[in-house]
């Protein structure tokens, strides 16, 4: 039977929120997994993006960036985000669908970032994200709920007018 083990270590320092200026472009899943591995054994600094990744401009490690958390709650963060050069950041919470984000206002897809976590690409310069989870599905899900509650008034209101007579 053949069994590998890994070690769950941080990509660099630990930290919820990171600023990557090097992306590398996986093709799929195992390809991300795979890049994420080596890049973690090798201790690259750089993030592996499943899906196309724009060609940065350059993988300047010396780059000065800020990142301060405005606001958090379960479902939203806001961050105010200072980069010195076009990257990505990485949202070290697991990826799942339904979360979305915009860049001072303007909406930006959400990819895979190392296999498991979540990205952005931000430009260089001081920006506003907002990260918040609204799946598509929470409004059909919500109005089915309406008419079920609806639907069980309705026949208790029946049922007890037609008890009365």
């Amino acid at each position: 039977k053949d069994e590998t083990a890994y070690t769950v270590q941080s990509l660099s320092g630990g930290e919820r929120f990171n600023f990557h200026s090097c992306a590398v472009a996986a093709s799929g899943a195992m390809d991300a997994w795979a890049k994420t591995r080596e890049t973690i054994e090798d201790g690259i600094d750089q993030v592996i993006i499943e899906g196309a990744v724009d060609s940065l401009s350059s993988c300047d490690l010396q780059s000065d960036d800020k990142i301060s958390i405005l606001s958090e709650q379960a479902t939203r963060i806001e961050l105010d985000v200072e980069a010195g050069q076009d990257g990505w950041l990485v949202i070290a919470d697991t990826w799942y669908p339904g979360w979305q984000a915009s860049v001072d206002g303007q909406v930006v897809t959400i990819s895979r970032a190392h296999y498991v976590f979540r990205g952005l690409p931000l430009p260089a310069g001081r920006h506003l994200v907002v990260i918040e989870y609204r799946p598509w599905w929470i409004w059909p899900a919500t109005g089915l709920s309406l008419l079920g509650i609806l639907s069980i008034a309705i026949l208790l209101f029946l049922g007890r007018k037609n008890n009365t007579l």
